[in-house]
């Protein structure tokens, strides 16, 4: 005859159960934000930002030249590829400072958070060379490419370059630094090799690895 459970064993899996079943809800309701990597001129990651709050919307855009071979009396001609336009992505950023960690928080406690004013030294460093990280990609020293990024949202996961930023500051503390804050920025798709375009391709479903 099987021993009878005790009511804190079964009290114990119940418990077990319902931390589980949590567990998985959390996962899958986990906020993925989107990061931005930065690199330096030898490839090597030197910062990782985490997007505080997700942009609302993200513009996409791209396009294709063409070339047309024309002979007088033609109407139109024909077009021959000459090259695809680069991806350009942008979006707004939203930065805000909160200002209580919990409702009985002392001013020492707000004085300890962090303003966003780091935030933005970071943004507006994807937009600005470094000549001693980014001249050595060539030999001639006159020569300073852009610093290299990541950035990585939803399925796209593709290397960029700055393009151009614009703050707009709300609000401030007594000391005129920012606490609400919104930075729009664009970027410009920096693909090096055939092997990003077709990582890029394949990871947001346009082609299958291998096809065309």
């Amino acid at each position: 005859m099987p021993r009878p459970t005790n009511q804190a064993t079964i009290a114990r899996r119940l418990a077990e159960q319902n931390e589980q079943t949590l567990s998985q809800l959390i996962q899958q309701y986990k906020l993925t934000k989107g990061t931005v990597v930065s690199f330096d001129s030898t490839g090597t990651g030197v910062d990782v930002y985490k997007f505080g709050i997700n942009p609302s919307s993200i513009n996409i855009s791209g396009g294709v030249d063409y070339t047309e071979h024309v002979a007088p009396g033609m109407f139109g001609g024909p077009q021959q590829y000459v090259k695809t336009q680069n991806i350009n992505i942008s979006f707004e950023l939203f930065l805000a400072t909160r200002r209580t960690l919990h409702p009985f928080a002392s001013n020492e406690d707000n004085n300890d958070i962090p303003s966003i004013v780091q935030d933005i030294a970071r943004i507006q460093s994807w937009f600005m060379p470094a000549i001693n990280e980014y001249a050595a990609d060539v030999d001639n020293l006159q020569f300073v490419s852009p610093p290299r990024l990541h950035l990585n949202y939803g399925p796209h996961s593709l290397p960029v370059r700055g393009k151009s930023w614009k703050l707009n500051e709300t609000q401030h503390d007594k000391r005129l630094n920012a606490e609400i804050a919104t930075m729009s920025v664009e970027f410009v798709s920096d693909f090096q090799t055939t092997s990003d375009v077709t990582n890029y391709v394949t990871a947001i479903g346009v082609r299958t690895r291998g096809i065309g």
